[in-house]
This record gives structure tokens, C-alpha cells and sequence, in this order.
């Protein structure tokens, strides 16, 4: 029998394999040598990066306290983030890096971290003191935000004490209250009004339902940045309201002008004194398309713990930027009223 032919095969050039092996190899280590090395350059490219940020927020904390919170030099702060060509949200974050436990005296709660108490987180914008600093001098300019924190640290007696103390008369509110901020719209009107986006001015025990809430116990600030107009502070959010936003307005009267400034270009229902004599009610009727008076009773406001309840003197309305929001309760509880300009 004769054998089949077997089927070979073209040869392999083993040594033309063997040379791409060899150069492949080279290759592959220098691509890991490089690798490695550009891995070190990015991870210090990283770092330096990571100070960088620190430095910028530690001068941006610094800087802040050029410029006070409100008043007509506020906006200085504003023109100074234009000149070194930030937005004030990317600033915010700067100025946050620059609070982590890497550097001594600066803070930033960790997120499984208990929350702050009241009071003792440092302010956003005001440079932290360094461990083993000396205590600096008390300075005459105390904010109204951090008496009511301090206020809200006294027993009830001493609140009471305090308040006989300061009960002098003011032009825009009358009541000479320290606590005035601090009193809450009734249940049956916080309901009424339904559901808002942001209520800038609020506190625990406040009735109005909102999305986010400013409250002084818990660090917030309603007028975070007076050059940036909606800007508040929610913790643990910052938040800019803008003209979609639907925002409660009820803020102490001494600064419902800085209020109403702030927040006149968002879709608001404030809820204050109709009285056309105060300094800020024209520039608030000049905003309002509406305006709902409560029929056959004055609001009674209830009163902080610790504070006697009194009858309110001044009618009170909500003044709506938008027509919309005027609930189907609202209209059963008040006299509503266009208003034509």
C-alpha cells in the first residue's frame, strides 16, 4: 500500500519571531518604566496641585475679611473674585480645602462625622484661628446673626433678661424684640401657603414646609454673600436661588431691606407688615403682582420657648411675586388683590 503524502506546512521563520519578541519585550519594560515615571510625576503634579488649592482658599479666607457681610462695601468682595477671575461658587470650594485636618486650626466635618453644635463651626468666609493663637480682641462690629446665636445657647430666663435689656424702638420693626427673627407664622397660615423651594429665614420649629431651610441653629445663612444675590447657606449645601426658585420670605425686620434685595428676583411670597409707611414696603410693592391680606383676624405669631405670647398690632400680608402661587387656602383665608403698576 502506498503511504499518503503528509501536508507540510510553509516553514516559520523562528528567528524573524524571535526579533519581534525581543523587541516587543523592550518595548513593553520602557512603556512600564515611563509609566511609572509619568505615575510619579502625576501623583506630585497631584500634590502640588492639592497646595496650590489650600494656598488660594487660605488667602481667599483671609481676603474675605476685607469686606463686611452687608452694607454698600459687601460688594467689594464681589469685584475682588471678578479681578482674580473666580466664580464665588468655585471660591467656596477653595475656601473649603482649605479646611481639612491636614493643617492645624483649620476644620472640615467629616462625613461620618457628627454634626457641628451650634455656633462653633467657623464662618465660610472669616479666617480660622491656629491652635495655641492668642485670643483676638473682641471687635464692636458683633452681626445680628451672632447675637441670635448666643441667644439661642441661654436658658429661657436669661433670653427674657437679655430682651428687657435690648426692648428699644427701631424704625423697621417697632418691637425691640431680640428675639423678634426667631417667632414663627401660625400653623394654620404655614400650611395654607403650601410647599416652597427655600425658606432663607428659618429655624427649627418653623411650620412652612420647604425643600431647604436656612436655619440659625444649624449654621445657615440666608444672606450668605450680599454681592451674589440668592446666594444662601443650607448645611451642608450652598445654593444660589434664581428666578424659578420658590422662596418663603419672613426675615427679621431689621434687614428686610437687605431681604427683599436678595431674594426680589426669585418667584417669593413674603410674608411682612402691610404698612405702606415703612422704608421697605415701596420697594417690595414694586415686585408684588399680588397681595393676600388675612380677613377678620391680625396673624398672632407664636413666640419662641421661653417668651410670652402678645397680641400682634400691625395687619400683615403675603406679598407674591407670582400669581401661581397663591393657594386655593390662601384665597379662602384672605382678601386677594392684584396689583396693577
Amino acid at each position: 500500500m502506498k503511504p499518503v503524502a503528509a501536508l507540510v506546512e510553509a516553514a516559520v521563520n523562528v528567528d524573524l519571531l524571535a526579533e519581534r519578541i525581543i523587541v516587543a519585550l523592550a518595548d513593553e519594560r520602557q512603556a512600564d518604566t515611563s509609566a511609572a515615571r509619568w505615575e510619579q510625576q502625576a501623583a506630585a503634579a497631584r500634590e502640588t496641585s492639592k497646595v496650590r488649592r489650600r494656598e488660594i482658599g487660605e488667602a481667599l479666607l483671609k481676603a474675605r475679611g476685607a469686606w463686611p457681610d452687608r452694607g454698600p462695601n459687601a460688594k467689594g468682595w464681589g469685584e475682588f473674585l471678578k479681578r482674580v477671575g473666580l466664580e464665588q461658587s468655585t471660591a467656596w470650594r477653595y475656601m473649603d480645602d482649605a479646611r481639612t485636618p491636614e493643617r492645624p486650626g483649620f476644620m472640615q466635618p467629616h462625613e461620618n462625622s457628627a454634626p457641628e453644635p451650634a455656633g462653633d463651626r467657623p464662618s465660610a468666609y472669616r479666617d480660622v484661628k491656629p491652635e495655641n493663637a492668642p485670643e483676638p480682641e473682641v471687635s464692636p462690629a458683633v452681626t445680628e446673626a451672632a447675637v441670635l446665636q448666643l441667644l439661642a445657647k441661654l436658658d429661657p430666663d436669661a433670653r427674657k433678661r437679655v430682651a428687657r435689656e435690648l426692648r428699644t424702638a427701631n424704625v423697621n420693626g417697632g418691637s425691640g424684640d431680640a428675639e423678634r427673627g426667631t417667632w414663627c407664622t401660625p400653623k394654620k397660615y404655614a400650611h395654607a401657603v403650601g410647599p416652597w423651594d427655600l425658606d432663607p429665614f428659618s429655624n427649627r420649629r418653623s411650620h412652612v414646609a420647604a425643600a431647604r431651610r436656612c436655619a440659625l441653629e444649624d449654621s445657615g445663612n440666608g444672606l450668605l454673600d450680599p454681592a451674589v444675590t440668592g446666594s444662601y447657606s443650607a448645611p451642608p449645601a450652598f445654593g444660589r436661588a434664581d428666578a424659578s426658585t420658590r422662596v418663603w420670605i419672613q426675615p427679621p425686620y431689621d434687614i428686610v431691606d437687605q431681604a427683599i434685595a436678595h431674594y426680589g428676583h426669585t418667584r417669593f411670597c413674603a410674608l411682612l407688615r402691610f404698612d405702606p409707611s415703612t422704608e421697605w414696603f415701596a420697594q417690595l410693592w414694586a415686585l408684588t403682582t399680588v397681595v393676600a391680606i388675612p380677613f377678620g383676624e391680625r396673624l398672632e405669631f407664636e413666640p419662641p420657648p421661653g417668651i410670652e405670647a402678645s397680641a400682634n398690632p400691625y395687619p400683615h400680608a403675603f406679598y407674591y411675586r407670582d400669581e401661581r402661587d397663591v393657594t386655593d387656602e390662601i384665597r379662602r383665608l384672605c382678601i386677594v388683590l392684584r396689583v396693577e403698576h
